[in-house]
């Protein structure tokens, strides 16, 4: 217990700094909303030896909301993170 109220505290301490956690949100932030469906677009089909192809949907993708806020995460030694979701159509070509 003193080990996660030790965590708790330093991530507390890192709150003091709010410009660089302002600008780590930021670039995440932004990553999310350019970044990521170009790269996800990137993909759009993978067909594999078998015939099956994966096509993916990535302008229609969503994200939930995390599990736990970070404060809980931080004290429970959980991962702050968020599911996220991208329609798929798999299809199997017969010979």
């Amino acid at each position: 217990m003193i080990i996660k109220f030790m965590f708790f505290i330093f991530y507390k301490f890192l709150f003091f700094f709010p410009d660089f956690l302002n600008i780590q949100r930021k670039s995440f932030r932004n990553f999310l909303k350019n970044d990521f469906i170009l790269e996800l677009s990137k993909i759009k089909t993978i067909v594999n030896s078998k015939q099956l192809i994966i096509n993916f949907f990535c302008e229609n993708y969503k994200f939930f909301v995390p599990t736990f806020n970070i404060e809980k995460s931080i004290l429970l030694s959980r991962t702050y993170c968020s599911r996220f979701y991208i329609p798929v159509r798999a299809t199997i070509i017969f010979l």
